[in-house]
């Protein structure tokens, strides 16, 4: 049975994201689940979001002990950039290809229409 799961992990600047981003990936690549992680920066602030099918408990327990480590504080995101999030999953994983690693150096906008911080 399907169970959702979502972590999403808010860092102090890019080079915390990064590097927790790049042991994130190297986990996800070498152990058996049913997961995407994007790292992206949103209103000024870094964040990776982990999200796909709950993995058994201690990967959970090592993918949150990785993010923590590295700085990052859980957080979450506005419910409408997490769903925008559900859906890119959604399509990678329908069109057959549910890891794809892509990088975005000017980054990637997501057209989300949320309240913004002031």
């Amino acid at each position: 049975m399907y169970e959702p799961y979502h972590i999403t992990v808010v860092f102090p600047n890019e080079a915390h994201a990064q590097h927790a981003y790049h042991q994130l990936c190297a986990l996800l690549e070498e152990l058996p689940c049913e997961l995407s992680a994007y790292r992206f920066q949103f209103q000024s602030r870094w964040y990776i979001s982990v999200l796909g099918t709950r993995p058994s408990p201690p990967l959970q327990a090592q993918l949150e002990g990785l993010l923590t480590a590295a700085a990052g504080k859980a957080t979450a995101l506005p419910e409408g950039l997490y769903a925008q999030l559900v859906q890119r999953r959604y399509e990678r994983v329908q069109n057959g290809r549910p890891w794809q690693q892509q990088h975005h150096p000017g980054g990637l906008r997501f057209p989300f229409r949320g309240r913004r911080r002031k």
